[in-house]
């Protein structure tokens, strides 16, 4: 049987009750999306992650596992730094679950379903008999620099993400309190990336269905970034003056190519440009509402 493994070191993540939020980053779903390239679907019983945190280094999780398995089992792991953040540490995982004969699966970066060099099984996910440990330890041995997520600027739509990317579509904050605020701290285009992600999600769908219910955001534009190129043709109306009413923009619109009410986002910002945009800044960044809803994340 083939499990999946993996760490964070944060502490925005408790140490316990987490599983939502661990299931929330993107570690996680790396995870999740290796399961499935192995036809493996069922990847919440089969998904082990750890949080560590400061002092706390103990790896309940990966404890659990090593005394669960057997020879007969194989660990996923995503690289070899989800075994430590320090080499000493991930040479002491790796050869625990080498002694255990338990097959340790690394995906090679060309999505094949090979195992990567550092991978203590075959193709078939079975325990390779014939693996050199003194080479693998000597290769973690020469590692130079474990990266961890301590420390690191945001990588993924995690919950203090997307609190913060709500308050900016909506337009309770500024473009620099998004960027920098309480609760992260990173560049706009580090910002952007993340966001255009998770657009691509289904939880952004359920997300924007609840902003239109609490924040009328179908009345505000979309705040970022070009228009898909569906909107092309609406772009060059406008800007030849052929268009200048919502109701001649909505008649141009790509209707059904895109949901409703991110396409009547993205004919606000078309028709009204930047000054669209500043407009709806000063509209509800002052409101009695932004104000409640940003305590505790934006600067004062």
């Amino acid at each position: 049987m083939i499990y999946a493994y993996g760490c964070l070191s944060t502490a925005k993540i408790p140490l316990s009750n987490n599983t939502e939020q661990v299931q929330k980053t993107g570690s996680y779903k790396r995870l999740v999306e290796e399961l499935s390239y192995l036809n493996i679907h069922d990847y919440q019983e089969h998904i082990y992650f750890d949080i560590v945190q400061g002092s706390y280094k103990k790896r309940r999780k990966l404890i659990e596992l090593l005394d669960m398995l057997g020879s007969n089992d194989c660990i996923l792991i995503k690289d070899i730094v989800s075994l430590g953040t320090t080499k000493e540490e991930i040479a002491k995982n790796y050869r625990a679950i080498y002694d255990k004969k338990i097959g340790l699966f690394i995906p090679d970066e060309e999505r094949t379903k090979a195992p990567a060099p550092l991978s203590t099984c075959d193709m078939f996910l079975v325990f390779d008999e014939s693996t050199d440990i003194n080479e693998k330890m000597s290769f973690i041995s020469q590692i130079d620099k474990i990266k961890t997520k301590q420390g690191r600027t945001k990588k993924d739509a995690d919950p203090d993400f997307v609190k913060v990317y709500w308050l900016y579509q909506n337009f309770f904050i500024k473009d620099t309190d998004a960027y920098d605020n309480l609760l992260f701290k990173m560049d706009r285009k580090t910002f952007q990336k993340i966001g255009k992600e998770y657009e691509q999600t289904p939880e952004y769908l359920e997300a924007l269905e609840e902003q239109e219910k609490l924040y009328h955001i179908s009345e505000k534009p979309q705040r970022y970034g070009r228009p898909p190129e569906i909107f092309s043709d609406l772009q060059e109306s406008v800007k030849s003056g052929k268009v200048s009413t919502l109701d001649q923009a909505i008649n141009l619109a790509p209707k059904g190519q895109i949901n409703d009410i991110d396409l009547m986002r993205y004919t606000l910002k078309i028709l009204n440009g930047k000054k669209g945009l500043a407009a709806a800044l000063a509209k509800y960044s002052s409101t009695e509402e932004a104000e409640e809803l940003t305590k505790g994340i934006i600067k004062i």
